[in-house]
């Protein structure tokens, strides 16, 4: 049975967006066979860092189009988003660092209720404003797209 089971009411209605959503929901699901299976550290610490950087690329393209929207509580949004990248990072680090007691456990706790929480809360604040405009919201995910590829080749 997954940790997390994403459902049609967690739809923000920008499928970009969704997509980003269930493939977190994914990576939870995935760190929590791979602690119920016991496996090696070394495949739970790439579950760990696919879990932070898609994270914060998801939230990257989240308030690209929150910004292009006009969504009015972005900042209130974005400050969210760096405090959970923040934390997440710790983990990751910590994990790295050796520690291992309870921090596979918590964090699945952390983002299990976290995920869900979110999305059925914060994101579906800003749903209504991007309704209707899907077409915009493509042309800002792959200016958005090009900007990292760009980034990454530099």
């Amino acid at each position: 049975m997954p940790a997390v089971t994403w459902t049609p009411a967690m739809s923000v209605g920008v499928e970009a967006l969704d997509t980003d959503h269930k493939m977190l929901f994914g990576l939870i699901n995935q760190l929590a066979d791979a602690i119920a299976k016991g496996e090696a550290d070394a495949i739970v610490a790439s579950i760990i860092n696919g879990l932070v950087d898609y994270t914060e690329y998801h939230f990257g393209r989240e308030e690209a189009m929150m910004r292009a929207s006009g969504y009015a509580e972005l900042e209130s949004h974005h400050v969210a988003h760096r405090q959970i990248i923040e934390a997440l990072q710790h983990i990751r680090e910590a994990y790295a660092g050796g520690f291992r007691d309870g921090i596979e456990r918590g964090l699945l706790d952390f983002m299990r209720d976290w995920i869900a929480g979110h999305i059925l809360g914060e994101d579906m604040k800003y749903a209504p404003i991007m309704k209707g405009r899907e077409a915009e919201l493509a042309c800002v995910d792959e200016a958005y797209t090009r900007r990292l590829i760009q980034l990454a080749a530099n």
